[in-house]
């Protein structure tokens, strides 16, 4: 279980073809994973895995990457039109805010993937902002102006770029292979006018270290957290 969830003891990850359910049990992560497929109505399900204790939990978001706008000129009766400016949205999705930095962060989620939850307390975060949170915590030690950080699910990373200590780019990436993150990475360097020695590489959630075996000989500042 990747660390970045460690404060969500009650999580429901939002994913393409599912959910993963994932609880802090007995100091052990337990995780479970449920497909769109699955016969068994997902209320149930939740109640199943969480027990009677099914309230207060997490649902993270990672379908579509937030789009972040400045606080100083926010308007929250906006948000459906700031979602619409940029991508095409279903017509009954939920919108919803995070803060992040200087910005408010939104996205959307379908409301047929929320609506079983309807009966329970939950509370939605983007990835990208548990990513951001964690990244910042005192613990993190940073060594260089700049930071690349992304979280890797599949074959999917949901990723922030920071330039100088400031925010710059948070968004998500498909790719096939292990090279494509790296070119990826090289790219945003590149675009920014920056070396990679300048850059600080955080990569988490590698259990088959397979990102690991291709960069930590290419990327002289970089760790790996699972």
């Amino acid at each position: 279980m990747a660390i970045l969830f460690q404060n969500y003891s009650k999580s429901i990850r939002l994913c393409t073809d599912g959910f993963v359910f994932s609880k802090f049990e007995k100091n052990r992560w337990i995780e479970l994973f449920h497909s769109k497929n699955d016969f068994l109505p997902l209320f149930e399900k939740t109640k199943q895995f969480f027990g009677k204790n099914c309230n207060d939990i997490t649902l993270i978001a990672s379908k579509n990457p937030p789009i972040l706008i400045p606080k100083s000129l926010y308007d929250s009766d906006l948000k459906e039109q700031y979602i619409k400016l940029n991508c095409k949205i279903p017509e009954d999705s939920a919108i919803f805010e995070d803060e992040i930095d200087n910005y408010i962060s939104i996205y959307y989620i379908d409301s047929q993937l929320i609506k079983p939850f309807a009966a329970l307390n939950y509370h939605c975060i983007h990835l990208s902002t548990l990513l951001y949170r964690y990244v910042h915590q005192p613990e993190i030690e940073m060594n260089a102006p700049h930071l690349f950080a992304l979280y890797n699910n599949d074959n999917k990373v949901d990723f922030i770029f920071k330039k100088n200590h400031n925010l710059e780019i948070i968004n998500s990436f498909h790719y096939s292979s292990e090279y494509d993150i790296y070119y990826l990475f090289l790219n945003i360097a590149k675009q920014h006018q920056i070396s990679i020695n300048d850059i600080q590489v955080l990569i988490f959630n590698d259990p088959h270290k397979s990102i690991e075996k291709l960069m930590k000989n290419l990327v002289p500042n970089i760790t790996f957290i699972l």
